[in-house]
């Protein structure tokens, strides 16, 4: 191969032959540290079984036979010598060859040894301290260093994911994802599969049993090194975000494609169709273990939600095409799960009330914050399940998903509640109280202040609370207020309706004084 493509390469009088691309990107890098590159071959099919020698410094070659100490000896072989540059004599050192071997070759079917130097300690007769040995006496031994140089075999790994799963046991599994990712935890779960056809790869995915160390501090934080791209057992790159979405970005595995060449960079897998059906296949297996862990229930279920639920909900939030699929699998606390416990939309609706048709949520700062919101006096008497948002994530994931089998989601604290304040007698009764009290109402608003309150009104859904400041009908939240405020998003003020209990209004005189508080307006 190497001797044939130098001959078919047409000789131009008076210009540099161009090498580049003629052998491939493997021995085409050996130039990027080597001034000088010297290939001696004997070929298996030479008749003649001669040796030769092809020699460049880059801008041309020489091809010459050869024999003596230079010939190849065997049946066939071949010897590649690289000058390194001054820059480039770290390649030299065993360990740094070992660590590249380790890095990128670990998988390669066929052997890889390296030349090394190997210590041992033995035991021998001290001759000095034997000197003047009684008879009969146990001789004293010291311990010395034994030097000896050996070929030492580095790739020793087996690719896993190139046998059978039924074939691998799950000791086999976890002794594979310990060695591979230097992990501590025993994964939760994995998919081992394989996709033929137009575009042909294997993958093998873990779900780790413990928050990655590198998404501590920064839950997308690029050094993670999430999936590893091999191409044929070749090691490429473990920075590809475009193998998977970021929200799937905890993911640990490998995934060895047929169809893309050695040399894929970021722009050639960008263009390539080889990434989307990757990347599509990945989250489709992902949400195939999500299902999985979700059915058997248990500590797996409830670890995984708790090191990685926030993950599934910014999948909701960012991944339009899978955001109904995924949202079966996201999890948050309610007034009806106890204290600690969570609930997934799912749970939720098998236990909606007879006449209920939203699913209803509150946010706040901590669960203790929502079981004191007013707004809860609404669906008191109903007895409906409020779901509790006490992070943010959870608030922007219920926003986004916007409905869950056929239900439309419901802030609580809006100012008029589908399925609570719009039914018809409801609007029949609030209208007369508005009439009613009219005059209050104006009253209220005007002493507040309108830089506060955008009106005042009347809400015959209040049982225990006087008031409850609501939140407009394209109004934010005070928890999404204080999240975009955190991110430096330039926000108008906001003024929301005063929603106040008829009862009070009636006992009107002498005129309270309202207290505008985050958790509503006390008197």
């Amino acid at each position: 191969g190497l001797l044939r493509a130098a001959k078919e390469q047409p000789e131009v009088d008076g210009e540099e032959v161009n090498l580049i691309g003629q052998f491939g990107v493997g021995f085409y890098s050996g130039f990027l540290v080597a001034d000088k590159i010297t290939v001696i071959t004997k070929g298996l099919g030479d008749d003649d079984g001669k040796t030769h020698k092809w020699e460049s410094d880059a801008s041309g070659y020489t091809i010459e036979e050869v024999s003596g100490d230079e010939e190849i000896s065997g049946a066939s072989g071949t010897r590649l010598i690289l000058r390194l540059r001054e820059d480039a004599e770290e390649y030299l050192d065993p360990f740094k060859v070992k660590t590249l071997v380790s890095r990128y070759s670990e998988f390669v079917s066929f052997p890889i040894s390296i030349w090394s130097e190997k210590t041992t300690y033995e035991q021998v007769d001290d001759e000095e301290a034997n000197t003047d040995l009684a008879d009969g006496e146990e001789p004293k031994k010291k311990t010395v260093p034994v030097t000896t140089q050996d070929w030492e075999l580095q790739n020793t790994q087996k690719p896993l994911w190139m046998r059978t799963p039924s074939e691998v046991t799950k000791e086999q599994y976890e002794e594979f994802y310990k060695g591979t990712f230097k992990a501590y935890d025993t994964p939760v779960t994995l998919s081992h599969f394989s996709l033929e056809g137009q575009v042909e790869f294997k993958a093998l995915l873990f779900i780790p049993g413990e928050l990655p160390y590198e998404l501590n501090a920064n839950m997308f934080e690029g050094s993670a090194g999430s999936l590893r791209l091999y191409v044929k057992r070749v090691f490429i790159n473990d920075k590809f975000t475009e193998l998977c979405p970021r929200w799937l970005m905890f993911l640990k595995g490998v995934i060895d494609s047929e169809d893309l060449p050695l040399n894929v960079g970021r722009e050639i897998l960008q263009k390539s169709s080889v990434l989307r059906v990757v990347s599509r296949r990945v989250v489709k297996k992902s949400l195939d273990m999500f299902e999985d862990l979700k059915e058997k229930g248990g500590e797996d279920w409830m670890t995984f939600q708790k090191n990685f639920g926030k993950y599934l909900k910014v999948g909701v939030i960012e991944d339009s095409e899978n955001r109904e699929d995924i949202g079966d699998y996201i999890m948050f606390p309610s007034n009806n799960a106890g204290n600690g416990s969570m609930t997934t939309l799912d749970q939720y609706v098998d236990r909606m009330k007879e006449g209920q048709t939203h699913i209803y949520f509150v946010s706040g700062d901590g669960r203790s914050q929502c079981e004191m919101l007013p707004a809860l006096d609404k669906v008191r008497e109903n007895g409906y399940e409020v779901i509790f948002c006490t992070e943010t994530l959870d608030e922007l994931s219920l926003l986004e998903l916007k409905t869950y089998d056929g239900k439309e989601i419901v802030d609580l604290r809006s100012d008029e509640v589908p399925g609570i304040d719009d039914k018809d007698d409801t609007k029949e009764q609030k209208e007369a109280k508005q009439k009613e009290f009219a005059k209050v109402l104006q009253y209220l608003k005007t002493t507040i202040g309108e830089e506060i309150i955008s009106r005042a009104e009347v809400s015959l859904s209040l049982k225990d609370s006087p008031a409850v400041l609501a939140q407009g009908q394209f109004g934010m939240s005070p928890q999404m207020q204080k999240y975009m405020k955190s991110r430096s998003v330039a926000l108008g003020e906001e003024n929301n309706p005063l929603q106040v209990h008829p009862q009070p209004l009636q006992q009107f005189a002498p005129l309270p004084v309202f207290r505008v508080s985050s958790l509503g307006v006390r008197g």
